[in-house]
């Protein structure tokens, strides 16, 4: 059934929350998502894709400035960074 499905997706998406590694962004996702473990997972791990791609930057200013505006949301920054890098 339907609500089995969500049940089982939502358990997954909770046990999988509960073993993830990056403080910071777990807590970003548990605030802004409190209830739903499914999207939680989902931004999660969209997150963690893009800080990782933020620590790689070579543009200093760019990412100072987006780091700035947007310090818990790597997602936005890196959506933000490269607008601006593709505007050079």
């Amino acid at each position: 059934t339907t609500q089995k499905y969500i049940y089982d997706e939502q358990l997954s998406a909770k046990q999988y929350m509960e073993s993830v590694q990056d403080a910071e962004i777990k807590q970003f996702v548990s605030k802004e998502y409190p209830s739903n473990y499914t999207t939680q997972k989902y931004i999660y791990d969209e997150q963690l894709s893009a800080k990782q791609y933020m620590e790689s930057v070579q543009d200093a200013e760019v990412k100072q400035f987006v780091s700035k505006k947007y310090p818990s949301d790597y997602s936005t920054q890196k959506y933000i960074y490269d607008n601006k890098m593709g505007k050079r």
